[in-house]
């Protein structure tokens, strides 16, 4: 076969360049096309990119102050003293006798407090408890049993004293506090004995001036004995319960009061004079209940007035048909 030359072949070249050229153009149409990425700006190739971004600016949203006008208002309380407390609404006086306080105004024993009460939990519901006296020991409650010894040793003024102080006592108290009296010697003798009231009475005038009349006529009796008289206090359920006395209880009065126990009641001992057995069952009662144990001392102003007034205690060492039921008979 001849060589191809001359028109032949130079059609033949652009045949297969034109061939090519088609190839190409497909190729090129069903290729993905890629879109420029926008650019805001342009960057000089001898700027540094750092000093094309600004520093970040956070814009900080204040707070909005809320004013409390109660807990912006707030006292230091150590600039404020106890006694100087006033309730909004009421005027209290004398706030400064109230709560564990001893003679000199500083805080005492804090057990001796019935927390319960001071809340509302006890007493009369009025939401603070108000404050009882006896024999210089201060404590707070709504209600209150007053336990005192009438056996024959609470002789030499220790009786008339006692009969004094009840009537300071019982005569400081506000209109809705509630009281009540026990006697205990041979048994025990409720308050207006022998026609004792049968549960706690309001601290009014009235009530006031009917145990006035009352306490003088309460005679002493044989013996020491002051389960019956505790089991009756305990029955009312008082706020508080003030125990008087001389000498050791002559059954198991002191054996059942510290026995372990979930009673509320707060009691506070007081020993007239007392010997030194009577002085550790009186201090074992208060601290079984929360109180405390004070000693005291006849007053010598009280008997005085006592003989003044012509008022002689009569002492029963048999039974009696109002005092002494539970002594032997006599001849």
């Amino acid at each position: 076969m001849g060589m191809v030359t001359g028109p032949f072949a130079a059609s033949v070249i652009l045949h297969v360049i034109a061939l090519l050229e088609m190839a190409l153009l497909v190729t090129a149409s069903r290729a993905p096309q890629q879109r420029p990425l926008p650019i805001s700006a342009s960057v000089a190739d001898d700027e540094p990119i750092e000093d094309l971004l600004d520093p970040l600016e956070i814009e900080v949203m204040e707070e909005p102050v809320v004013e409390h006008p109660v807990f912006d208002a707030v006292v230091d309380p150590g600039a404020i003293a106890i006694g100087d407390v006033a309730v909004a609404g009421d005027t209290v006086a004398d706030m400064g006798d109230y709560g564990a306080l001893d003679a000199v105004g500083k805080v005492g024993d804090l057990a001796g407090l019935d927390l319960g009460a001071g809340l509302g939990g006890k007493g009369d519901g009025m939401g603070t408890a108000a404050g009882v006296t006896f024999f210089g020991t201060k404590s707070q409650g709504n209600s209150v049993v007053f336990v005192v010894d009438n056996s024959l040793s609470m002789s030499g003024g220790r009786f008339e004293t006692a009969i004094s102080e009840l009537l300071k006592a019982v005569g400081a108290l506000g209109p809705k506090q509630r009281f009540y009296v026990i006697f205990y010697s041979d048994t025990a003798y409720g308050m207006f004995h022998p026609e004792p009231a049968s549960g706690l009475m309001p601290a009014t005038d009235e009530n006031k001036d009917r145990l006035r009349g009352w306490l003088y006529t309460v005679e002493r009796c044989l013996h020491t004995r002051g389960e019956e008289a505790f089991a009756k206090a305990l029955e009312l359920n008082p706020d508080l319960i003030y125990v008087l006395g001389d000498g050791a209880f002559t059954d198991k009065t002191a054996e059942i009061l510290t026995a372990p126990h979930s009673r509320k009641t707060v009691m506070h001992s007081l020993g007239m004079k007392v010997d030194g057995r009577g002085e550790q069952e009186l201090q074992a009662i208060a601290t079984a209940n929360g109180g405390t144990f004070r000693e005291v001392d006849v007053d010598r102003d009280a008997v005085a007035a006592a003989k003044a007034a012509g008022i002689a205690i009569k002492n029963n060492r048999t039974r009696g048909p109002v005092w002494g039921l539970k002594l032997p008979a006599g001849k």
